[in-house]
């Protein structure tokens, strides 16, 4: 459903996004999620910034990928 917004504010407007990745470095970072790795592991792990972790994080968990228990309210 569409709201009027008056004073916008556009996320990620300032990041530089690399929205691009390797299946192998998917499937990585599948496995290294799943055996519990932190965010700033994987960070090093794959020389990137957080917030690109943190968007694949998002990407994979919605496509049912990650061992994320889910509780419903």
């Amino acid at each position: 459903m569409y709201h009027k917004r008056h004073n916008l504010y556009i996320m990620l407007e300032d990041e530089d996004v690399d929205w691009y990745w390797d299946e192998s470095e998917v499937i990585e970072f599948d496995r290294m999620f799943n055996e519990g790795a932190t965010v700033l592991e994987l960070s090093q792990h794959f020389c990137r910034p957080t917030v690109e972790i943190a968007l694949l994080t998002i990407d994979r968990d919605l496509k049912g990928m990650l061992g994320v228990c889910q509780h419903s309210n």
